[in-house]
């Protein structure tokens, strides 16, 4: 996210949004690695080129994309056609993990996004979703996927494994890692294990994330989902 290239900004409108970094042609001449991160272009071509040289594995070489579900998520984000996500993000009331209170997803994410101090993560400054902005809203429908990631890099805060850190970006990621590996829709799938994801008040969020993600890796013959089912 900490793109400027403007000949990624498919529209011109000044912002180069994350669908437009996925789509577009893999650059890897640029120095920043912010700035050559893999892309579609850069992962199918991997997948494809490895199961062109080894055409006698027992199982291809699959592509789980979630690249490919978080540009369709971002698309659906910036129009407003993902139900819930506002809510889950802003949400302000405290968590229970057991009998421990927890930040609630609005601290979380805030705290998350203003990055430890030593500048080992740069601020989100300029975004929207800066937490030093004034009446920071902790939810900013322009920046599409970008309101499910706690920094510029990570779904969850760092050191991402604490007892809170069940988020929607790594319920995302997971859930399409299953349907790839099981070649199975995700839809119907629990998210209780997630913490920060409550099963009946973002069950209509949960619900349209698994369309989503199964509408994508079911399409991707790299999946290997859409080739087995023919």
């Amino acid at each position: 996210f900490m793109l400027q290239r403007k000949d990624l900004d498919a529209d011109s409108d000044g912002t180069v949004t994350y669908t437009e970094f996925w789509d577009a042609p893999t650059d890897t001449t640029q120095p920043n690695p912010d700035l050559a991160s893999p892309n579609r272009q850069f992962l199918t071509s991997l997948v494809s080129a490895l199961n062109e040289r080894y055409p006698n594995l027992v199982y291809p070489v699959r592509l789980i994309s979630v690249g490919d579900v978080f540009a369709a998520l971002d698309k659906k984000i910036r129009a407003g056609q993902l139900p819930g996500l506002a809510e889950y993000v802003t949400r302000k009331t405290k968590l229970m993990v057991g009998d421990a209170e927890r930040p609630s997803n609005f601290e979380y994410f805030r705290e998350a996004r203003r990055g430890p101090s030593g500048g080992r993560r740069p601020p989100l400054a300029g975004s929207p979703l800066d937490p030093a902005v004034e009446d920071y809203p902790g939810f900013a429908q322009s920046e599409g996927i970008r309101n499910v990631y706690a920094d510029i890099a990570h779904m969850n805060d760092q050191p991402h494994n604490g007892d809170d850190d069940g988020t929607l970006g790594s319920y995302i990621a997971s859930i399409t890692f299953y349907a790839v590996l099981a070649g199975r829709s995700p839809v119907g799938l629990t998210a209780e294990p997630w913490e920060r994801i409550d099963p009946v008040v973002d069950a209509e969020l949960v619900k349209a994330v698994q369309e989503t993600v199964w509408e994508v890796v079911s399409k991707d013959p790299l999946a290997g989902i859409a080739r087995s089912s023919e």
